[in-house]
């Protein structure tokens, strides 16, 4: 008959239990989640700050200009012949 009196008790312990398992679950999602997002930014500010350079070297040297006119367009200077040793499969 004692015992009757902390059933109450017991089962309120036991729903607060999962109750508190099911936020802790949560709580490693979100961190998680925190971790994934954390890391693409880094990986974005890091492209960002490439770019970034790139426009400033694009702003203040003509070498930097006529690099990205030969790699990117495939241009060249009058009487310059452009050879291109890649096989015909990436020709398309």
């Amino acid at each position: 008959m004692k015992y009757l009196f902390f059933i109450p008790f017991i089962t309120l312990f036991i729903l607060l239990s999962f109750s508190a398992l099911s936020e802790y679950n949560r709580y490693c999602g979100a961190v998680s989640e925190y971790k994934e997002v954390d890391c693409e930014l880094a990986e974005l500010d890091s492209e960002c700050n490439k770019i970034k350079q790139l426009i400033r070297d694009l702003k203040e040297n003509p070498r930097a200009v006529e690099r990205v006119a030969r790699e990117d367009f495939g241009w060249c200077r009058e009487g310059e012949k452009i050879y291109n040793f890649s096989s015909p499969s990436q020709w398309q």
